[in-house]
């Protein structure tokens, strides 16, 4: 299940890989507008989850905001990760500072070369 921090909050049950695809073409058409602390937007999502279990957060680019509701997720038990879209930036304070505590980050061009070879 998906839970999109949108202006108008939208979620999304993905069963196939068409509806992946699908979500895909919705990420790539619509605008980012979600106007909510990225924080509060996570813990008000958590109690969605049946388990707690993985929960991967996909972003551009790691603010401290959203450090934080990485720490937070995995305070409360969740097995934290996090996809960074952004390929310009260094990501290495980020690895560094979340792999510590056991937070995965995955830059996302890195995922796709790596699918690619």
């Amino acid at each position: 299940t998906i839970h999109m921090n949108k202006l108008h909050r939208k979620s999304a049950t993905l069963n196939n890989q068409r509806e992946v695809a699908e979500l895909i073409e919705y990420m790539i058409r619509e605008k980012s507008d979600g106007k909510s602390d990225f924080k509060s937007f996570v813990i008000d999502n958590i109690h969605k989850l049946k388990a707690k279990g993985a929960v991967a957060l996909v972003t551009y680019k790691v603010s401290e905001e959203i450090k934080e509701a990485l720490i937070a997720l995995k305070e409360q038990g969740y097995k934290a990760m996090v996809f960074i879209a952004l390929k310009e930036e260094n990501h290495e304070d980020v690895k560094l500072s979340l792999g510590k505590i056991g937070i995965s980050i995955y830059i996302i061009d890195d995922v796709i070369r790596t699918e690619v070879l």
